[in-house]
C-alpha cells in the first residue's frame, strides 16, 4: 500500500510542516512581545491576570528592548506561584556570554519554585 512513496515525499512534507510550525513560533514570539508591551503599558494586576492568562508559554529574546524586559522582570516579581507560564524559554544566543549573565541576574532577582526554564 505504501509502496509509491519516496524518501522524498517524507523530506518534502517535513519541510513544509517545519514552514508553517516555524511561523507559528514567530507570530506566538511577536504576540509575546506585544502582551509585555501592554503589561509595561499598564501596571495593573488585572491586565497582569490576563497576560497570565494569555500566555501558557513566555518566548523571549534577551536581546528586545529595556520596555519589554522591564514589562517581563514586573511579569515575574508579582506572578503568583499558581499562576506559572507552563514553561519559560528565554534565546540568549544574540548576546556574549557576560552579557547573558548580565539579563538573567537583572531579571531573576529571586528564586522562582517551579518555573520551567529553558535556555
Amino acid at each position: 500500500e505504501f509502496s509509491h512513496l519516496q524518501p522524498e515525499d517524507f523530506t518534502e512534507y517535513h519541510l513544509q510542516i517545519k514552514s508553517v510550525v516555524e511561523k507559528s513560533v514567530e507570530i506566538y514570539k511577536q504576540f509575546v512581545l506585544l502582551c509585555l508591551d501592554i503589561l509595561k503599558e499598564r501596571e495593573e494586576p488585572d491586565v497582569l491576570q490576563a497576560v497570565i492568562r494569555a500566555l501558557p508559554v513566555i518566548i523571549f529574546d534577551s536581546h528586545k528592548n529595556s520596555r519589554q524586559r522591564a514589562a517581563l522582570k514586573y511579569y515575574l516579581q508579582n506572578m503568583q506561584i499558581s499562576n506559572l507560564p507552563d514553561r519559560m524559554i528565554l534565546d540568549v544566543s544574540d548576546v556574549d556570554g557576560a552579557e547573558a549573565l548580565q539579563f538573567l541576574e537583572q531579571t531573576f532577582t529571586s528564586p522562582i519554585p517551579g518555573l520551567r526554564l529553558d535556555l
